[in-house]
């Protein structure tokens, strides 16, 4: 009770609720547009452009080697120097990355990789926007600007609907409204969220050089690049998998389903994520490794998840149905099946960045190839049968079963460092 009574009055519940009150909106306007956006586009057009979404994911998320995860941990001075390497190695890691994509889908003869060039223009663009947007999201955060990252994330949401929606009813739901409808939200939204950065001194040459920089924060490129490229493969495999594997249409199914139970970890995983991040973080330096923070935000996630997830798992079938129509009744289904382990993405998906701090990164790669491997078994098996369903479930279940290791793991390593810590800082165990 202690340290829920800590947490609830501190400054760290203060800033969560910045971040939350515009995750929350943002998150509630697609949902509220679902009903509409389901009626404009048809299921395989929704799936060709979660295809294209999933892979701008991926590849927007390594495109800047990860070190914009470093800006939290980074010395003042090394700040503007990142960025100036993340904006120089983007483009030809992207370009890079396209051209593998095409290669394998040409290769293989995967349909869903297959892009026309026009997809491949839109890819690269989402991928360089949302690497961009992600960067200046962490150097807010290191400031703690939280409430510029809140409303840059209530715009992009809401430019998305808005322009989707508009697009969609203009050119009758066609695919191109979908991209065209990102990408100008993503502008909007990076402008806001760089209004408070002096830009002109990322044109500075600085005092240290980019190699000097680099060699500090290795680990982030040597550890955290190759384990968030499995980490984000892993998250969007299904998308792809099911794109490969069945049809375009059962992406779409899938992918609205995922949206709506992801919708709860989005909320207030983004709200949290980054409090939690930059709090733990400073812990860790001033005080040593203490568990008290890590289980007082599971703690208050577990209680606000638990009811309605249970919901989505005993009356999601008939829930999202009447809300999207009949064309979108296996979407229902699919809610139903994946409910548990979102219950579960939801308590443990805002901390997971714990190990990162703890400089266990080498454990977060082993828990990414572990998931990228059951998912694609999982997937292939139900396509072997022909019942995707049954896919979705062995999913849930070994999914399920990591999210439970993954945490132990963390509270391992956060007890018997709380113990160090304790030893050298006794005002922690007061």
């Amino acid at each position: 009770m202690s340290t829920l009574r800590q947490i609830m009055t501190s400054p760290y519940l203060r800033n969560i609720l910045i971040m939350f009150r515009g995750t929350s909106i943002g998150q509630a306007l697609p949902i509220l547009a679902f009903p509409l956006l389901s009626r404009i586009y048809l299921p395989e057009t929704i799936g060709a452009y979660a295809v294209v979404f999933a892979l701008a994911t991926i590849l927007g998320g390594i495109a800047g080697m990860r070190l914009e995860f470093a800006l939290i941990t980074a010395r003042e001075e090394d700040r503007f120097v990142l960025i100036q390497i993340i904006l120089r190695a983007m483009w030809p890691l992207a370009l890079f990355y396209i051209i593998v994509v095409a290669g394998v889908g040409n290769l293989l003869n995967v349909e869903v990789l297959n892009l026309k060039l026009e997809t491949l223009v839109f890819l690269i663009m989402l991928i360089i926007l949302n690497l961009c947007f992600n960067t200046s999201q962490y150097f807010n955060t290191s400031f703690e600007r939280f409430s510029v990252n809140s409303n840059s994330r209530v715009i992009l949401a809401a430019g998305t609907v808005v322009f989707q929606i508009l697009g969609g009813l203009i050119f009758d739901g066609m695919l191109i409204s979908l991209f065209v409808g990102r990408i100008v939200a993503f502008v909007l939204a990076l402008l806001f969220s760089v209004k408070n950065i002096d830009l002109s001194q990322m044109l500075k040459k600085g005092s240290q050089s980019f190699g000097t920089v680099l060699e500090r924060y290795l680990p982030f490129i040597k550890f955290y690049w190759p384990s968030s490229l499995i980490d984000l493969a892993a998250l969007h495999a299904p998308v792809i998998l099911i794109g490969g594997l069945f049809s375009s249409a059962w992406v779409g199914q899938y992918s609205f389903a995922y949206r709506g139970v992801s919708v709860p970890t989005a909320t207030f995983g983004q709200a949290i994520s980054q409090v939690f991040f930059k709090r733990f973080t400073d812990r860790v330096n001033s005080f040593g490794k203490d568990p008290r923070t890590l289980l007082g935000t599971w703690g208050v996630l577990a209680s606000i998840g638990l009811l309605p997830f249970t919901a989505l798992f005993l009356w999601g079938e008939s829930i999202v149905p009447f809300i999207l129509g009949q064309n979108w009744a296996e979407a229902g289904r699919i809610v139903s099946i994946i409910s548990p382990m979102a219950l579960l993405m939801f308590i443990s998906s805002p901390t997971s960045t714990a190990l990162l701090t703890l400089g266990k990164q080498k454990y977060a790669l082993i828990f990414s190839i572990s998931q990228l491997i059951y998912k694609v078994g999982a997937l292939y098996y139900g396509a072997l049968i022909e019942d995707l369903y049954l896919g979705l479930i062995i999913l849930t279940v070994c999914h399920s079963i990591q999210i439970i290791a993954y945490n132990i793991t963390i509270y391992l390593f956060m007890m018997r460092n709380s113990k160090d810590a304790s030893n050298g800082h006794p005002e922690l165990v007061s």
